[in-house]
């Protein structure tokens, strides 16, 4: 899995692309705090996993404590452009609602920006 940073635009948040299947490092590092450093998790990052096309049961597992890694520190990791086989893999999994999901990189934004809950109701969760 690789990660990079997108270009930053006039606002606070941070948009960051995954390209190839989602999976968790075997190494132990973290592919996002790598990219954007330790002190990651307090700011509001959108993950365009957009050309993220399956997801692996480590990816699962790193989705889910990224998520909570975030809400631990008062940020927020937004997952956007999910495709439909990984959407499919986290519903059959019962881990999407626990994740902040948004159709598009607008949605993901106006999330983030405004503390929009996920479909299911939730500050910090999403479906």
């Amino acid at each position: 899995m690789k990660v990079s940073l997108l270009p930053l635009q006039h606002d606070d948040l941070i948009r960051v692309r995954c390209d190839g299947p989602l999976a968790g490092e075997t190494d132990g590092s973290n592919a996002l705090e790598t990219l954007l450093g330790p002190r990651c998790y307090s700011h509001k990052v959108l993950l365009d996993v957009g050309r993220s096309p399956s997801v692996t049961t480590s990816g699962i597992g790193w989705l889910v404590g990224m998520h909570r890694q975030f809400m631990k520190a008062g940020g927020r990791l937004i997952l956007y452009a999910v495709t439909p086989q990984v959407m499919d893999v986290l519903n059959f999994a019962c881990v999407a609602p626990q994740l902040d999901i948004a159709s598009g990189e607008a949605k993901a934004a106006e999330m983030a920006r405004l503390g929009v809950p996920g479909a299911n109701g939730q500050p910090g969760q999403g479906g």
